[in-house]
This record gives C-alpha cells, sequence and structure tokens, in this order.
C-alpha cells in the first residue's frame, strides 16, 4: 500500500469554511485518490458530501464548494478513502 500524505487543512482564511461557503484541499498524492468528502454539524447531520478523485502526483489546490451555508458551531470535515480508512478534521464557525 501506498503512504498517503496527510490532507492539510485550508491557510487562506477567506477560502475556509467558517469565513464563507468554501473550503480549499491542498493535496499532493502518491496514488490515484478517490475520496468521499463529508461536512457534519455539531449534532453529526451530514450538510455536504462530495467524490473527489486526485491523479497520481497532482499537485494542486482543489476549491470545494457546498450547496449551503455552514451552521455556527463545531464542523467536522471527513475524507474517506477507497480503502475505508479516513482523514478529518474540526473547525469552528463563529
Amino acid at each position: 500500500m501506498s503512504e498517503r500524505k496527510p490532507i492539510k487543512k485550508p491557510e487562506n482564511p477567506e477560502l475556509s469554511p467558517w469565513y464563507g461557503r468554501q473550503d480549499c484541499l491542498a493535496v499532493t498524492p502518491s496514488t490515484r485518490l478517490i475520496p468521499t468528502y463529508e461536512v457534519f454539524d455539531g449534532q453529526a447531520n451530514l450538510l455536504h458530501r462530495q467524490s473527489l478523485d486526485l491523479p497520481v502526483d497532482h499537485d494542486g489546490t482543489h476549491k470545494i464548494i457546498p450547496e449551503i451555508n455552514f451552521p455556527k458551531g463545531m464542523i467536522h470535515h471527513r475524507f474517506t478513502f477507497e480503502d475505508g480508512s479516513h482523514s478529518s478534521y474540526t473547525t469552528l464557525k463563529q
């Protein structure tokens, strides 16, 4: 199995979910990745789901624009990969 680089949280605040309606994913996969990106509120209600197709050695930033505004409070972001593993992080929208 190829080693997967961790997914980075957005570094540009105007593109992050607690300031606006879009998120930013910066990743350079060493193998083709087809993750599912999901966003949940603090009560684990699904707010957004999107499939991504990231080719090998693709170096770039992908904008993720959900159809709804995220509510205030804890927002959980999860990337689930084909093998069932996942990477996640939590943000706070004020």
